[in-house]
């Protein structure tokens, strides 16, 4: 929806390209988070790291910061 202001704002410093992979980055970030929280009532993943196990965690590797 900000496509457009974003592109017409001469104070924006980063390029559509950097813009537009920002928002994916943070839109799967989200999304993995979400599905993180949704596992905890469970117990799973354990919130003590040394407990986690591989397959328990989920898996965020695709968000990758810009």
């Amino acid at each position: 929806m900000i496509h457009p202001y974003l592109e017409k704002d001469p104070t924006f410093f980063y390029s559509m390209e950097e813009s537009e992979k920002a928002y994916h980055s943070l839109k799967a970030f989200g999304l993995k988070r979400a599905m993180s929280i949704r596992k905890q009532p469970d117990g799973k993943p354990p919130s003590d790291t040394a407990l986690q196990k591989k397959e328990e965690k989920v898996d965020a590797s695709e968000v990758s910061d810009f």
